[in-house]
């Protein structure tokens, strides 16, 4: 089983007035400026020497990886 990670976020827009995003995304079905996501998958980590399946990392691995990501482009 594969399992994922998908971190959905919005970047505020810099622009001094702050109400016209909030205007658009009430009132268009577009996702508002800014919306974007990353998804993270298990890196695989070795292959198996018999069947050649790889072996993936630890769910607790990529949800590691899934926060430190967001914390450096939260800031």
């Amino acid at each position: 089983m594969v399992r994922f990670v998908r971190v959905t976020y919005v970047r505020h827009s810099s622009c001094s007035n702050g109400t016209a995003d909030v205007i658009d995304s009430r009132t268009s079905t577009s996702p508002p400026t800014g919306f974007s996501y990353k998804t993270f998958v298990p890196a695989p980590v070795t292959v198996g020497m018999c069947s050649g399946t790889p072996n993936y990392e630890r769910f607790s691995s990529t949800w590691d990886r899934a926060k430190a990501w967001l914390k450096l482009v939260g800031n």
